[in-house]
């Protein structure tokens, strides 16, 4: 398959994920090449010419990958539905790292509607993502902190879709979607989910 490539600005979402640094060694070994355009001679502004849907494609496995390191590094003591909370506070834009991470996110969602080949990649993060909502409403059940009846399976569905509608909202209306606030909103849903107030 042909790859259309695409210009991208060094300080655009996706190129901050992919910059190299420290903390990400790995990516000194990616033979990224930088070349100026001629419009980025026009205008003295750094632009970087990558295959477009390699370059989002690469993105979002950074991403999947970040997200997963952190929950998979990370410690949640406490009440379980505090801990389950924390788990999905990390897929939300709650500080800067988070929020160039879901901006990634959108704009691979987007370019997938009409690329098949990033359609197919979104496929499986989109069923990853479940799996974890799904991990989160059988864990509800199995801890017999669930209300009774509660079907695992739609409501893993009504929580990414909750969890997806939040994130877009914290992005594009960040003044009103505060982080005290969306924190309260997730407690909520997890807590109609129980059988009490837990």
């Amino acid at each position: 398959m042909v790859l259309a490539s695409t210009s991208v600005r060094a300080g655009s979402p996706i190129n901050r994920i992919i910059k190299p640094s420290r903390e990400q060694p790995i990516l000194h070994k990616r033979r990224w090449r930088s070349q100026p355009s001629r419009s980025c001679l026009a205008w003295s502004r750094p632009y970087f010419t990558f295959s477009g849907l390699q370059l989002l494609a690469f993105s979002m496995e950074l991403v999947s990958d970040r997200v997963q390191e952190r929950i998979s590094k990370s410690t949640y003591g406490g009440p379980p539905l505090e801990a389950m909370k924390a788990v999905l506070l990390e897929v939300l834009p709650v500080d800067e790292e988070r929020k160039l991470e879901m901006e990634v996110w959108f704009a691979f969602m987007a370019r997938s509607l009409s690329d098949p080949a990033l359609h197919e990649l979104g496929t499986r993060f989109f069923h990853e993502m479940r799996e974890g909502m799904l991990q989160i409403t059988q864990g509800l059940k199995e801890l017999e902190l669930a209300r009774p009846g509660l079907d695992a399976e739609l409501e893993a569905d009504r929580l990414m879709v909750f969890i997806d509608g939040l994130a877009l909202h914290m992005i594009l209306h960040p003044s009103h979607y505060p982080l005290d606030y969306c924190e309260e909103m997730v407690t909520g849903h997890l807590k109609s989910l129980c059988r009490t107030q837990t």
